[in-house]
C-alpha cells in the first residue's frame, strides 16, 4: 500500500500539465522519483512489490524514471530497469533505453539482458546484431547468432557459431552446437547426444537444451528426444522432452495420444493432453480419448467443446470442477486464463 501510494505521488509529480510529453517532465521530479525507487529497491521487503506495481501500472509517464534507473550507478537497478522496460513502456521508448544499455553498459550481464529484451519486443535490428557479433563476450555473441538463425540467416552466423564451439564455457559450446544443428549441421548430433546422455550433465543445462529444441523448432534434433521421455527421468525432464517432440515431430499427434494411453502419471497425462489439444490435427485423437471413463476422458471432452465458446464448455467444466481434483482445477483455470487472454470479448 505504501509503495503504491508513493508511485502515485511520483506519477502526479511527473504529470503537470496532463498533456506534457514524458521527456519534458521536470528534472527535479525525475530525480525525486528515482531516489524513491532506488530506496525501495534497496529494501528487501519493498523490492518485489515495487516491480510488481511498476509492471501493472503501464503508465507512459514512467518513461523518464525507467530511463534514469537504467543508468543508475547500481548494477542491480540497471538490470531490473532493463528487465521491465519492455513490459511497461511503448516499444519505441523501451527500444531507446534498451539499445543504449546494450551498446554502452559497462557490465556484460546488463548488455546481454538488454539484447534479449530488444528481441522480445521485436526491435532488434541488423545493425544491433552486427554490433553484438563484434563484442568480446561469448554470451552476447551466442545470443546474436541464435537471433540470426531464427531469421533464416544461418550463413551469416556459421563462422561465429563455429568459433563458439571452442568456448571454454561448456554451456556456450553446447548451445552453439545446438544452434548449428538448427542450421542443418547434422555433424553436431553425436557430440550433443553424448553430452545430453552424460550422467554428469547438469540437470538445468539438459533442460535448457531441450527447451532450445522446442523454442527454435530444431527438427534435426528429433532423434535426441526419445530417451528423455522414459519414466526413469524426472517429470520436468519428461515434460520438456514431450514439448520438444510436439514442436518438431510431424507424428507428434499420434505419439502424444499413445503416451497418454500408456502413462499412469496424471500430471504428465494432463500436460500431454494440453499439448495434444493445441494441435490442429488432434480432433480424432481427442474423440478417442474422450471415450475413457476417467478424468482424462472428461478433460478431453472439455477440450473438444471449448473451441465453441464458454457456453458450450461450461457444463463440462462445471462437472470437472465439482470433483475437486487439484490437478484438474489447475488445468481448467489455466485454460480459462488462456481463453480470456486470446479473446477477452468472448470470455467472462
Amino acid at each position: 500500500m505504501l509503495f503504491a501510494l508513493g508511485l502515485t505521488v511520483c506519477l502526479v509529480a511527473l504529470s503537470a500539465p496532463a498533456q506534457t510529453p514524458p521527456a519534458q517532465a521536470s528534472a527535479d521530479s525525475i530525480t525525486k522519483a528515482e531516489t524513491f525507487f532506488i530506496r525501495e529497491f534497496n529494501r528487501d521487503a519493498g523490492m518485489a512489490l515495487m516491480f510488481a506495481t511498476l509492471r501493472s501500472s503501464g503508465d507512459a509517464r514512467l518513461t523518464p524514471i525507467i530511463a534514469a534507473l537504467a543508468t543508475s550507478g547500481d548494477k542491480r537497478v540497471r538490470l531490473a530497469a532493463v528487465d521491465i522496460a519492455g513490459e511497461i513502456l511503448t516499444a519505441k521508448d523501451a527500444a531507446t533505453i534498451l539499445r543504449d544499455r546494450f551498446k554502452n553498459d559497462r557490465v556484460m550481464t546488463v548488455r546481454a539482458k538488454a539484447l534479449v529484451e530488444l528481441e522480445l519486443i521485436q526491435s532488434l535490428t541488423p545493425a544491433d546484431l552486427s554490433v553484438a557479433l563484434g563484442i568480446d563476450d561469448d554470451e552476447i555473441r551466442l545470443l546474436a547468432v541464435r537471433a540470426l538463425v531464427r531469421r533464416g540467416l544461418a550463413k551469416q552466423a556459421i563462422p561465429a557459431l563455429v568459433a563458439l564451439t571452442k568456448s571454454r564455457d561448456r554451456d556456450t559450446e553446447l548451445f552453439a552446437r545446438m544452434t548449428l544443428l538448427a542450421a542443418a549441421d547434422t555433424a553436431q548430433l553425436p557430440v550433443l547426444q553424448t553430452a545430453l546422455n552424460d550422467s554428469k550433465c547438469r540437470v538445468d543445462l539438459r533442460r535448457l537444451l531441450l527447451a532450445q529444441i522446442r523454442e527454435e523448432k530444431i527438427t534435426h534434433a528429433a532423434k535426441l528426444l526419445d530417451r528423455f521421455t522414459a519414466i526413469t527421468w524426472p517429470l520436468e525432464t519428461q515434460t520438456l522432452a514431450w514439448m520438444a517432440i510436439n514442436s518438431v515431430d510431424p507424428a507428434a499427434t499420434r505419439r502424444l495420444e499413445q503416451a497418454i494411453a500408456t502413462s499412469d502419471n496424471p500430471i504428465l497425462q494432463m500436460n500431454l493432453l494440453r499439448m495434444l489439444s493445441s494441435r490442429t490435427d488432434a480432433t480424432a485423437a481427442l474423440e478417442r480419448i474422450a471415450k475413457r471413463k476417467d478424468l482424462i476422458g472428461q478433460v478431453a471432452k472439455f477440450e473438444l467443446v471449448r473451441t465453441h465458446g464458454k457456453i458450450a464448455a461450461s457444463g463440462t467444466a462445471d462437472a470437472l470442477l465439482a470433483q475437486g481434483h487439484p490437478i484438474v482445477i489447475e488445468y481448467l483455470l489455466r485454460r480459462i486464463g488462456e481463453d480470456i487472454a486470446a479473446a477477452p470479448a468472448r470470455s467472462d
